[in-house]
This record gives structure tokens, C-alpha cells and sequence, in this order.
């Protein structure tokens, strides 16, 4: 009998670190995920209005890095604007015009995208 209960006591211990391991990893594992997920769609980041700069969308990329992108584009380009230009291992390009302004799309290796419009 006390074989047994021995027996039975280091098997709960263990399944409960099992268990503990387990959550531990869980735990530690699902911010990260949860970043990636956030960073897998278009996100808002918002304009930049001394550069006339608007509506900063970025996937996969932070709004930060987003908006730095935006910045050097406009200053590689000059403020008149411009066509293609590579900043920050990003590779930028008019996407599409509207009245006076345009629609910039600047794409990096790894899915990552940064979307804006500059004008009027």
C-alpha cells in the first residue's frame, strides 16, 4: 500500500509540471503571436501633415517604421514629388493619382507593406 501511494504522489508531480511547462510556454508564446496577427493586416498610422503626407497604412510593418519610410520617400524625392525610389530596403512607387495628390505603395521583403497618399 505505500508502494502504491509513493507511486501514485511522484505522478501527480509530475503531470503538474508537465502541466506548469506546458503553460509556461503558452504564456510566453502568445503575445508574440498576437503581434504577428495584429501586423498581418493594414493598420492606421495616421498622416504626416508638414510632408502633406496622409493616411499612412502599414502591414507588417510597425508605425513607426511606417512613417520613417514615408519621410525619407518624400525627402529622396524632393517635395514636388516623384516616381520610383528605394528607402530604408523599402521599394517605392506611385500606385495610382487623384485630382492633384497620388497613391505611394512601398513594399520589403517579407510581405511588408507601407501604403500613403501625398497632395492636396
Amino acid at each position: 500500500m505505500m508502494i502504491r501511494q509513493s507511486w501514485f504522489r511522484s505522478q501527480v508531480v509530475r503531470l503538474g509540471a508537465l502541466i506548469g511547462g506546458l503553460l509556461l510556454t503558452v504564456l510566453s508564446i502568445a503575445p508574440e503571436t498576437r503581434a504577428v496577427t495584429r501586423l498581418a493586416s493594414f493598420h492606421d498610422c495616421g498622416d504626416i501633415p508638414t510632408l502633406t503626407t496622409w493616411d499612412i497604412r502599414a502591414k507588417r510593418v510597425t508605425c513607426h517604421k511606417a512613417k520613417r519610410v514615408a519621410h525619407a520617400y518624400v525627402s529622396a524625392v524632393g517635395g514636388d514629388g516623384g516616381s520610383t525610389q528605394d528607402v530604408l530596403g523599402f521599394h517605392c512607387r506611385i500606385s495610382g493619382y487623384y485630382g492633384d495628390g497620388a497613391y505611394y505603395r512601398c513594399a520589403a521583403q517579407g510581405h511588408r507593406v507601407v501604403r500613403f497618399t501625398r497632395g492636396g
